[in-house]
């Protein structure tokens, strides 16, 4: 049903263009040192060698390919230990995913599955996060890897296990052949079973050793470089060392049933070669599994009774995943079955120290693994991440154009599978910015006039945006008198920044936010965030209780189409959506996380196309209406008619109308005596909506505004010709040229405002004598109140040096109750602003 006097429309019910907000954590940084070692599919590479192309291995064991390499200069580093004696050194911003006991141990609460484990996913915290954590007692597990899969293509020349052996029992010192030396039954069949053919095994008279004969191991042994090495000498060829899993695994077993054990319900393993512990290491690690190592050194007495002291020996405490067993003789598997009950749990690494180490250079690299994870030093598992290049890549858009602010990332992401983005160059200013969002919006509307696949806009990160108008209020906060008289006393001042530069601040955010919410096209705005401490209404913090805070303008998160907050370790969470399908109602449901298929490795595209079902054929741009305060209402009408009628009356003018216009505002200017009359033009104009009418004058344009505030800086400087000491501005740019009336009444205000030649009068006040003598030391305690009066004087622009030429003594010697009468004199001088006022100085 129409409504008289109201214009209607029935809703279109089209999705329009999307603004997306993707926040992402705002400790982006991975970095290590350029020696750190990475895993790669044919051995150990370091940072400082990695290069774009280059594939590492994964949190999964399996290969993956490096897209970027990121320098990022020199960063405080730190050393991590874990509990396996493992150490890893990164810098502070570095990412790690970790477990809590509470993550690990957590159960549903309620439901049909009450009580059954509920694990939570990895966390992702700083290297700075984690040694607060440890400093604070908290136990902090990170990831293991899976078994790895290296790149082994070489022939072995000799079978793992029968290697493993001969590592464990085997004499190789002899100039012909290898002897092993062990009285298990068990494990002389598995050595002869493991000979290459031809080979054949000779057993000693005493039954303990045996000897292999037939040339074709003690040729292998001599082709890896073993024969002729003492027990302490050993090692693990390379070849071996990234083998495939299974000739690792074997390898392992070989080792385990000759030196190895089971104690105290752990595998053991014991050498007194620190090579061959280091390499038994590196074998149990890169199965996903531990190996902590410690040394023992052992003694004995002689028949004599003399104390013998052996060589140092290497315990390693072997874990491996629960699906690999470590040995291969019976009895020694059936005495790790039974010590099973103390594996429930896989292999883990707990992060036991974290040790600064100093400044270092530092790069990290971006890898296109699922989980964005790769192995480091004793294949530690650490995280990595990209952003919006992924969507430059879909089918579904013309184009995309880039916008680098503060994070230097543009160039980088160019190396992503299939990115295909424009970045566009800046010199990082407002104006540039804005122009660049202008042109692409140009563009974006020629792309859907023309029927072709929507434009992107990216602008990495918008929380430089406002930051750079935070920066630009406060530079223009200290040009002001009072901050540059506070900053010459105490450059480390904190300055104060008026109202009315916020708002300047922030109506030009909202400049630039209305361009991208009327954007022809899609719109993608990354802004950090970060968890931060939660206040109560007092604004006191409450421990233990966290909150999310977005690095942007406060307004932007709820205008934007959709907030989406990507967090490392964790799915994607739609924090809120303008939106009827995406199927969150705003101030009712909580946050979605992203559990869709199709949104794998095509998160945006997903979203805008499939998840708010934007069609680019019906989309369309946001009809936005901004508000303003302008328009007068019935009442105000018929007030101002009055108001102009009388003015008219007593000026010998008609008003012609009940609103008035820029020239009888003009001429209102040009007549108004002081500052109260002039605020009554400026409202007026305001609820006229005629602040910003421009008028012509013989210096050019101006707005009714410029003029209001030109007539204000002429009674300002009138007043400060009559008083110089009492109130003081920086030197302004040259006001626009107003009217020839305007500028003679400016004139007339000036003259009459200057003062009368002569002596000065004498103040009235007894406080406010001079005297050499200071005052009472109890009536100058720097207290509040005393405090307050300083402030006080310091805003009308009373310097120190002025208060001590007044009262003929130092400020600090000046009782606070003179100063309270000086603060009185200075007001009423600035008011008055006629002439027989006499300035503040002796």
């Amino acid at each position: 049903m129409a409504v008289s006097g109201l214009k209607t429309r029935k809703p279109t019910g089209r999705v329009p263009w999307p603004c997306i907000l993707l926040e992402g954590e705002e400790k982006a940084g991975k970095a290590q040192p350029l020696h750190a070692r990475i895993a790669t599919p044919t051995g150990w590479t370091t940072m400082g060698e990695i290069a774009v192309g280059d594939q590492v291995i994964g949190s999964d064991g399996e290969p993956t390919t490096v897209l970027a390499v990121h320098e990022r200069g020199e960063r405080p580093v730190y050393r991590l230990t874990f509990s396996d004696g493992a150490t890893v050194e990164a810098c502070d911003e570095h990412l790690w995913a970790v477990h809590t006991a509470n993550d690990r141990h957590r159960q549903y609460s309620s439901g049909p599955r009450k009580g059954q484990r509920n694990p939570r996913p990895y966390r992702v915290l700083s290297t700075a996060e984690v040694r607060e954590r440890v400093l604070d007692g908290v136990v902090l597990h990170v990831p293991m890897t899976a078994p790895v899969n290296f790149a082994a293509d070489a022939d072995l020349p000799l079978d793992p296990y029968l290697l493993g052996l001969l590592l464990g029992d085997g004499g190789l010192t002899a100039p012909s052949r290898p002897v092993c030396t062990s009285g298990d039954e068990e494990l002389f069949d598995r050595l002869t079973t493991a000979l290459p053919d031809g080979d054949r095994t000779r057993r000693s008279p005493d039954g303990r050793s045996i000897g292999i004969s037939g040339g074709r191991t003690t040729a292998a042994l001599r082709q890896l470089g073993l024969m002729g090495c003492g027990s302490a000498m050993k090692f693990v060829p390379a070849a071996y060392l990234f083998a495939p899993v299974a000739d690792r695994l074997a390898l392992l077993q070989g080792l385990m049933d000759t030196d190895g054990g089971v104690e105290r319900y752990s595998a053991t393993f014991t050498t007194v070669s620190p090579r061959l512990a280091a390499d038994v290491r590196h074998l149990a690690e890169s199965l996903g599994g531990t190996a902590a190592t410690g040394t023992k050194q052992g003694a004995y007495r002689d028949a004599a009774g003399t104390r013998i002291v052996t060589k140092l020996a290497y315990r390693l405490t072997v874990r491996l995943p629960e699906e690999l067993v470590p040995f291969r003789l019976g009895r020694k598997v059936a005495a790790w079955a039974a010590a099973r009950p103390a594996f429930r749990t896989r292999p883990r690494r707990t992060i036991r120290e974290v040790e600064y180490l100093g400044v270092q250079p530092v790069r990290c690299i971006t890898v296109a693994a699922e989980d964005h994870l790769y192995l480091t030093d004793h294949y530690v598992v650490t995280h990595n991440s990209w952003s919006l290049a992924q969507f430059s890549a879909s089918d579904k858009i013309s184009a995309l154009y880039w916008i680098d602010l503060n994070e230097g990332a543009g160039d980088e992401y160019g190396a992503l599978p299939g990115a295909n983005y424009r970045l566009i160059e800046h010199d990082g200013s407002y104006a540039q910015v804005l122009s660049a969002v202008q042109a692409v919006k140009a563009e974006a509307r020629r792309a859907a006039d023309a029927g072709e696949p929507p434009v992107v806009l990216g602008i990495d990160t918008g929380s430089a945006i406002w930051d750079g108008l935070k920066d630009w209020a406060s530079e223009r906060a200290a040009r002001s008198a009072r901050n540059r008289e506070l900053l010459k006393r105490d450059p480390n001042a904190e300055i104060t920044i008026s109202q009315n530069l916020w708002n300047d601040a922030g109506a030009r955010w909202r400049k630039l936010q209305t361009e991208l919410l009327t954007f022809p096209g899609i719109v993608v705005v990354t802004a950090r965030g970060k968890e931060v401490t939660e206040v109560d209404a007092n604004g006191r913090p409450i421990e233990g209780q966290k909150t999310w805070s977005v690095q942007t303008h406060r307004e932007f998160p709820y205008a934007a189409t959709v907030w989406m907050r990507l967090r490392r370790g964790r799915r994607p969470l739609i924090v809120g959506a303008r939106s009827v399908h995406v199927g969150i109602k705003p101030n009712a449901d909580p946050a979605k996380e992203v559990t869709a298929p199709e949104a794998a490795g095509r998160l945006l595209e997903w979203l805008v196309f499939d998840a708010l079902k934007c069609d680019p054929g019906t989309a369309h741009v946001r009809d936005l209406v901004p508000f303003h305060g302008g328009g007068l209402l019935d009442h105000e009408r018929t007030e101002q008619a009055r108001t102009e009628q009388a003015a008219g009356r007593g000026n010998g003018r008609s008003s012609g109308s009940g609103e008035p216009d820029a020239a009888d505002l003009v001429a209102r200017i040009g007549d108004a005596a002081n500052d109260d009359e002039l605020r009554e033009v400026w409202a007026e104009a305001n609820r006229a909506a005629l602040l910003q009418a421009e008028v012509p004058t013989p210096g050019g344009s101006f707005t009714v505004a410029e003029l209001i505030q030109a007539r204000h800086e002429q009674f300002l400087a009138a007043s400060m010709e009559a008083h110089p000491a009492g109130r003081r501005v920086q030197a302004a740019a040259a006001a626009p040229q107003t009217p020839a009336a305007v500028v003679e009444a400016a004139r007339a205000a000036a003259a009459a405002a200057l003062p009368a030649t002569g002596t000065e009068a004498a103040p009235a006040n007894p406080l406010l004598e001079a005297s050499p003598t200071p005052d009472d030391p109890k009536d100058r305690r720097l207290n509040a109140a005393r405090r307050g009066v300083l402030a006080s004087l310091e805003s009308l622009g009373v310097t120190s040096e002025q208060i001590g030429a007044r009262f003929g003594r130092p400020a600090e010697q000046v009782a606070t109750k003179r100063l309270t009468a000086l603060v009185r004199e200075v007001i009423a001088t600035q008011r008055a602003g006629t002439t027989g006022q006499q300035e503040i100085v002796a």
